[in-house]
């Protein structure tokens, strides 16, 4: 969600502790979702906060 032009929420919260545990930068950005989806296919983007696993998503995606 977005409070006072700030991303939050448990993802968002998540991610923040393992950036902390790893030493690396994040940066949170907020798009529509399928336009998400295509960044993530076209290697425009890093990583999403939420993607529920699916075949077609498997082929761009990571799980773990």
């Amino acid at each position: 969600m977005v409070e006072r032009e700030q991303i939050r929420g448990v993802h968002i919260d998540l991610v923040q502790a393992a950036d902390d545990k790893l030493g690396v930068s994040v940066v949170f950005r907020s798009y529509p979702w399928k336009r998400a989806m295509i960044m993530l296919q076209r290697g425009e983007a890093d990583a999403n906060t939420y993607m529920g696993k699916t075949p077609e998503r498997e082929q761009y995606g990571v799980f773990v």
